[in-house]
């Protein structure tokens, strides 16, 4: 099966949620991986799937699970992306996480880093060697296994595929935006506007001054938070216009 016909399979049509679900047991609960079960059925995709799952159908692209929340958490995923990309030691893929600015867009503690490879390296989707390096001890460099590499396919197809989560704080905010005082609402969202000039000029120069050098990803992954700044800009100069009226 291609990944093209993987992601046919995991995009279709709306009468899909209409059908009756299956009986759970055709789901084939494998491994557990930090808050995601690895799922597998009779496909040649295996992924990080939310312990939710909906109904599994079959059909003849193979085995597809669909989802109806997606995990609280995926430092796994973002780990195994980031030993996919190269064999790398843990100290230097918590270097590489910092240098690649991934804490923009994604919640990677570095802490979090090496137990998510204990964890990946439990389930037999990386696999550690020992390397020394002139006269230092020697060091556990960690590769990605082929499982390793169809649960990683798996796991950023359900991503792609997922709604985006409209959930934050500022929703929350603006539920009672009419209870707040007028002047303090306003001298909050100047406070909020100058935040949120600043991390969107930070992200901006940063964007120009390496994306000669960033993969076709990362090139994906700043342009597209840069437009979601600019447009956030833009909704906040109205609404506090709209404040100003009332």
């Amino acid at each position: 099966m291609t990944t093209g016909d993987a992601r046919a399979g995991l995009v279709d049509s709306p009468a899909l949620a209409q059908r009756t679900p299956p009986e759970p047991r055709q789901v084939r609960k494998e491994a557990t991986v930090g808050n995601a079960l690895v799922c597998r059925g009779k496909s040649e995709l295996e992924g990080f799937c939310p312990a939710n799952i909906v109904w599994e159908r079959e059909s003849n692209r193979g085995c597809t699970a669909l989802f109806s929340m997606p995990t609280k958490s995926n430092t796994d995923l973002i780990v195994l992306a980031l030993v996919a990309e190269e064999p790398i030691h843990g100290y230097d893929l918590v270097k590489k996480a910092d240098e690649g600015k991934v804490a923009d867009w994604a919640d990677l503690p570095s802490s979090s880093v090496y137990q998510s490879l204990k964890n990946l390296e439990a389930k037999g989707y990386i696999k550690a060697k020992e390397v020394r390096v002139g006269k230092s001890p020697p060091r556990a460099v960690y590769r990605i296994t082929a499982g390793g590499r169809s649960a990683l396919i798996g796991g950023l197809l359900r991503l792609m595929t997922d709604p985006l989560d409209p959930r934050d704080d500022f929703s929350v905010a603006l539920l009672g935006a009419e209870t707040i005082p007028k002047d303090r609402a306003l001298e909050a969202l100047d406070i909020h506007t100058s935040q949120v000039m600043a991390k969107f000029g930070e992200l901006e120069e940063y964007f120009e001054e390496n994306r000669e050098e960033m993969s076709f990803a990362y090139r994906a992954i700043y342009s597209r938070l840069i437009e979601q700044y600019r447009a956030h800009i833009e909704w906040l100069e109205n609404f506090v216009k709209q404040v100003k009226d009332l």
